[in-house]
């Protein structure tokens, strides 16, 4: 999923570079908003937007598999309810929710909600580990 952010983020600063406004749509990558995607890349250089193309290939790729890693996780994983409650967090889907509630395990074993606090997070490498020591800054990678 990191590679996915990834491309989603270089496409987007492909578009910045050239000066081509952010797209309206909440994901500007979903199927929703393509056209619109598509119209912003006609703006671009030939080779740039050549490679962009190539980029969203690749983006489409990694989204195929994912959606395919979670059926497979859906059939071999017999959902719990807290994964259920897991997944009704936002950005929280089956296979975050299945990694969070293995890793976890009996959350009874916690004394609070603070105890827990960034357990999660750590254990499923959700966030680098160096913000989860509190070493680094939030939204420096």
């Amino acid at each position: 999923m990191a590679q996915r952010t990834r491309w989603k983020k270089r496409i987007t600063a492909t578009l910045a570079k050239w000066g081509l406004p952010a797209s309206e749509y909440s994901d500007p990558y979903d199927k929703k908003a393509r056209q619109e995607l598509e119209q912003r890349l006609e703006r671009l250089p030939e080779q740039t937007r050549w490679a962009t193309r190539q980029m969203l290939v690749q983006l489409d790729g990694l989204s195929v598999q994912i959606k395919q890693f979670e059926k497979r996780l859906e059939e071999l994983v017999e959902s719990t309810l807290a994964m259920q409650w897991l997944e009704t967090l936002p950005g929280v889907g089956v296979i975050l929710s299945a990694t969070i509630a293995l890793e976890v395990g009996d959350i009874g074993r916690f004394l609070s909600a603070e105890r827990l606090g960034s357990i999660p997070a750590r254990y499923c490498e959700c966030i680098p580990v160096e913000i989860a020591r509190g070493t680094d800054a939030p939204g420096r990678m």
